[in-house]
């Protein structure tokens, strides 16, 4: 039995959440740390990386906000990152062509702070190596709308394709990793859930599933893999509560984690029959 773990792409409140449900799943008894494989992308991708280095969840956490405190935030409207999904949402156009639209729109005049404080968080890692650990952390080529995977032993260093993986359009620039101009994974998809092809149970943590986007793109993505199991976990409704007015409110990032443990009460019998069998 092969078990992967998803963690999808989120905005402020979305690595502390699932970092908070992660962590109160292990105190049910179920580890999503003994994954075989984690697939990750925007917040998801720093959440990946913490949990692949076996990060004591809660003080790490604590150690990104801080840094990512120690910059002035970006102001990006809610409006002006629901334009982004409008683009995506266009299946009149080729989804690649979809991809490179949106990889062009234009970052927030402050991104260079939001740059900034995505360095801050970076560099808070545990390390600057890759861990010895399956993780997958997914982008998307900028300039040809293609899906781009970054791991151990590939052409990109840890920081970039961290970097590379939550470079969101409207808010930051593209950035380079591995020779290539790239922006956010979720411009392709929010959860990337194929990628865990081969493997018997899937939990994916689905930390954008309140803003209702279509799950068209999940459940095809499941599909086409067939796992034998799989547990998909959308915020609950205390997180939802965090950022009604304004979805980047990093005010909520500081509840989130805790949101995500007492949230895990409930989910933890649902996704343990499926992690553990």
């Amino acid at each position: 039995m092969t078990r992967a773990l998803v963690l999808g792409a989120g905005i402020s409140p979305g690595l502390p959440w699932q970092a908070g449900l992660i962590e109160g799943l292990r105190r049910a008894g179920t580890d999503l740390g003994s994954a075989d494989l984690i697939v990750a992308t925007s917040a998801g991708a720093f959440a990946g990386a913490l949990l692949a280095f076996g990060a004591d969840l809660e003080p790490a956490i604590d150690g990104l906000l801080d840094a990512a405190d120690a910059a002035p935030p970006a102001r990006p409207s809610a409006d002006r990152f629901l334009t982004l999904f409008e683009i995506l949402a266009d299946t009149a156009v080729p989804a690649e062509e979809r991809r490179t639209r949106a990889a062009r729109l234009s970052p927030v005049p402050d991104a260079g702070a939001a740059a900034r404080r995505v360095d801050l968080v970076v560099g808070r890692l545990p390390s600057e190596e890759w861990p010895d650990y399956p993780l997958l952390l997914v982008a998307v080529d900028a300039d040809t709308g293609e899906r781009v995977v970054w791991r151990r032993g590939g052409a990109a260093p840890l920081g970039d394709a961290l970097r590379a993986a939550c470079a969101t359009p409207t808010i930051f620039a593209p950035v380079e990793a591995g020779g290539r101009r790239c922006v956010d994974g979720l411009v392709a998809s929010t959860t990337h859930a194929d990628l865990t092809a081969g493997h018997d149970r899937v939990v994916v943590l689905d930390s954008l599933g309140h803003l209702r986007l279509p799950t068209a793109v999940l459940d095809a993505e499941l599909a086409a893999v067939r796992p034998a199991a799989t547990a998909v976990v959308g915020p609950g409704v205390e997180t939802m509560r965090m950022f009604p007015l304004d979805i980047f409110d990093a005010a909520a990032s500081r509840s989130a984690f805790q949101a995500g443990v007492r949230q895990a009460e409930a989910e933890a019998d649902a996704v343990a029959r499926v992690w553990n069998g």
